[in-house]
């Protein structure tokens, strides 16, 4: 690695392929202790700052920011004025932290490399397999379990037809089902959405190869739970 950024490769052989699991786990923590003390809440989101220092990811950096963004100012409105200002304060006050230690420098840095100059890596490698999961060439292919020599060029792979349906068709409703639970007015609903929405932006990098992580059924579990959970609130009310 050219940046000296630090990477926790101890926990696993990818800094994003951790940050996949750990981050949904934080928001579904979070649930818990939102209305705890300030010591349980600063204590959590601490651990996931200093995880992410400490295993940098461009992937789970940009989708965190997207699902807190999107939760910022869709509930926005809804918001005192303490709330609304205390993000903003943290937020400035990590970026002067990190401009001052030269963190800020760094993340930009590798992150432009990742995107804009990354040849052969990461961003190469996550294009051809969303490509492969969009490009069938035939009615049956190979689906979500690929041969050896697809996985060393997604070129010469074919997802298939009725794969390549299946495959996209469920990601879009996992989508939409995530946001509509993140929408919720139920806290539970609404932390669950935030961990699932999370889960859906950053498992684009690993397209069809999704379906074959255990978290994946998981994270289904939890939106047919959340579900079932704003079904029971609703007969509740009209009750």
């Amino acid at each position: 690695e050219n940046t000296p950024l630090p990477l926790f490769c101890g926990f696993s052989h990818e800094p994003h392929v951790l940050a996949h699991s750990i981050y949904p786990a934080f928001m579904l923590l979070y649930y818990f202790v939102r209305n705890k003390s300030y010591i349980f809440k600063i204590a959590l989101i601490a651990s996931i700052v200093m995880l992410q220092l400490v295993s940098f990811s461009t992937t789970s950096l940009v989708s965190l920011c997207l699902v807190f963004l999107l939760d910022y100012f869709t509930n926005f409105q809804n918001k005192s004025l303490i709330r609304k200002i205390i993000p903003l304060l943290f937020l400035l006050l990590l970026l002067i932290l990190s401009i001052r230690f030269g963190i800020y420098e760094q993340i930009f840095t590798n992150s432009a490399n990742k995107i804009l100059n990354d040849a052969g890596g990461s961003k190469s490698y996550t294009l051809d397999l969303i490509l492969y999961g969009l490009s069938p060439q035939s009615i049956l292919g190979e689906g979500i379990y690929l041969k050896k020599e697809t996985i060393e060029n997604f070129s010469s792979g074919n997802v298939g037809l009725i794969s390549c349906i299946l495959v996209n068709i469920t990601y879009i409703v996992f989508t939409i089902q995530s946001f509509k639970n993140f929408r919720s007015n139920n806290a539970l609903c609404h932390f669950i959405g935030m961990a699932t929405l999370y889960f859906a932006f950053h498992s684009l990098k690993l397209g069809c190869l999704i379906y074959n992580y255990p978290m994946m059924f998981y994270m289904i579990f939890l939106l047919t739970y959340s579900n079932k959970v704003k079904k029971s609130s609703i007969l509740n009310n009209i009750n």
